[in-house]
This record gives C-alpha cells, sequence and structure tokens, in this order.
C-alpha cells in the first residue's frame, strides 16, 4: 500500500481556538498521486510556554 506524508502547519490567533483543516486537507489530497485512499490526520500541539 502506497504512503505520502504531507506536513502543513496552522497558527492560531487564540489559545484553545478551533481551527479549520478542510480546505488544506483536501488540497493536499488532490496533489496526491494516490487515486483510492484513506486520510489519517495526526495533530500535534506545541508544549505550553
Amino acid at each position: 500500500m502506497p504512503v505520502e506524508t504531507r506536513k502543513n502547519s496552522v497558527v492560531g490567533k487564540e489559545d484553545y481556538e478551533i481551527v479549520n483543516i478542510t480546505e488544506m486537507v483536501s488540497k493536499e489530497i488532490k496533489n496526491s498521486k494516490i487515486s483510492n485512499l484513506t486520510v489519517t490526520v495526526f495533530v500535534s500541539f506545541p508544549p505550553e510556554q
């Protein structure tokens, strides 16, 4: 099964802001070479300062 890995960054304006990443993920899928796919999105948060 082919795998593609993509990285993106999003910066929220406020702490605990909900950020819609649908468009960003959709664009990455369209640019993918995989035609029959399952997408898994991993999200990480920087440590609090």
